[in-house]
């Protein structure tokens, strides 16, 4: 196991989960919005 590839692995996975994290954040944010 290559030492950048891990660190590249993880790199992609914070991505992704900021990413996903973002997404869900908008999405409470909007619903809350269209209740009020």
């Amino acid at each position: 196991m290559n030492r950048t590839n891990e660190a590249e692995k993880r790199l992609k996975v914070l991505q992704i989960h900021s990413a996903v994290d973002i997404a869900l954040f908008d999405v409470s944010i909007y619903k809350m919005k269209n209740e009020n």
